[in-house]
């Protein structure tokens, strides 16, 4: 896949406004594209218990990834309190790795984030430019080698091949409370200056924040974080911030 081939589209996250060609998938269930090809992850794993749900302590959740002992990255919109439009005090932010069943691997608070120097939110609390929807909390501990946890690591710079496959691992609305795993999912195309890796991983509620991962060797890269779900020329896509707009 060659950077000519990136589509300069607008798009927004999950049930939001869009234009420039894009329009929101399936209000019903959002993201899931043609059969569900989500597998739930029943047992642990190292590698896949740096992945976790991203806990508000209003209710709600995301999903967020283990990207060093103690940086979770995830999705900018789901730290934004609508109600009260700002972003969610860190400490009420937590950081479960490994949920299984109201059970975990390991837990931690947020103590501060960092996001795009130019997010801004709409009326919706939707990110104005969905490449600034990223977010990295630094926890209050560190969670990985004392937990016996493999953080994912992030992706340097690379062109992606014609054959690349990605994988995606989260915890959906639907199925709360194991996460999923969907493998052999293709990318689609760039958006939003490249900015934007499209794709056709299922996603759907929850999922934001979710790393979409590229094999590198033996183990895997974040490639990029899920932040949406839309259609772009007639057919569903799920769209991630590439990690190049994240440095």
């Amino acid at each position: 896949m060659r950077r000519t081939r990136e589509a300069h589209l607008v798009i927004t996250v999950l049930l939001g406004l869009v234009s420039s060609g894009l329009a929101i998938a399936d209000p019903q269930l959002p993201g899931i594209i043609d059969e569900d090809d989500r597998q739930a992850l029943f047992e642990h794993a190292n590698v896949w218990d740096a992945v976790g749900r991203v806990n508000l302590e209003t209710g709600g959740f995301c999903t967020g990834v283990l990207i060093d002992e103690d940086k979770v990255l995830t999705a900018a919109h789901c730290l934004w309190n609508n109600r009260l439009s700002h972003m969610f005090a860190p400490h009420r932010v937590h950081f479960v790795a490994g949920y299984r069943k109201g059970e975990f691997v390991a837990h931690a608070r947020a103590k501060s984030f960092e996001t795009d120097p130019g997010i801004e939110f709409n009326a919706d609390g939707r990110p104005q430019r969905p490449e600034t929807d990223w977010a990295i909390l630094t926890l209050d501990r560190p969670l990985a080698s004392a937990n016996g946890i493999v953080p994912l690591p992030l992706s340097g710079p690379r062109e992606l091949r014609p054959d690349d496959r990605l994988t995606r691992v989260g915890y959906s609305r639907d199925r709360p409370h194991l996460p999923a795993i969907v493998e052999g999912c293709s990318p689609l195309g760039f958006a939003n200056e490249a900015k934007l890796l499209l794709h056709d991983c299922d996603a759907t509620f929850g999922d934001s924040g979710s790393p979409v991962l590229v094999a590198r060797g033996s183990g895997f890269d974040v490639l990029g974080v899920q932040v949406a779900a839309a259609r772009s020329g007639g057919r569903e896509v799920g769209a991630a911030v590439l990690l190049d707009a994240v440095r």
